[in-house]
């Protein structure tokens, strides 16, 4: 529905009373529907500044997750050179011919 479905066309046999009153009626709701948007603003602005702190946060660590895979990587790296260090070490030890048991 537009806006001028409420005011009457000229030549209406509507009193000036009447009209004045249709106009101050839809002028109340006018103002009260721009009164629960600015409290919907109002509430959009509180949940934004809630939101802002996490997301600045979520933003760093998103930053950082990859620095954070590669010295995972390198951990892993690490470990695995040491085990197969061990494991080298272990195959020698288990294939050198056990030395005579002195037996009194």
């Amino acid at each position: 529905m537009s806006a001028n479905a409420t005011i009457p066309p000229i030549g209406n046999s509507a009193s000036p009373a009447a009209e004045l009153q249709n106009l101050r009626n839809d002028l109340i709701s006018l103002a009260r529907a721009v009164v629960a948007l600015q409290q919907r603003v109002a509430e959009a602005e509180v949940n934004a500044t809630e939101v802002r702190p996490q997301l600045t946060a979520l933003k760093v660590h998103s930053e950082s997750l990859p620095q954070a895979l590669r010295e995972l990587k390198r951990g892993e790296a690490a470990i695995k050179k040491r085990l197969d260090t061990f494991d080298s070490r272990l195959r020698t030890l288990e294939n050198q011919p056990e030395p005579p048991s002195s037996r009194a």
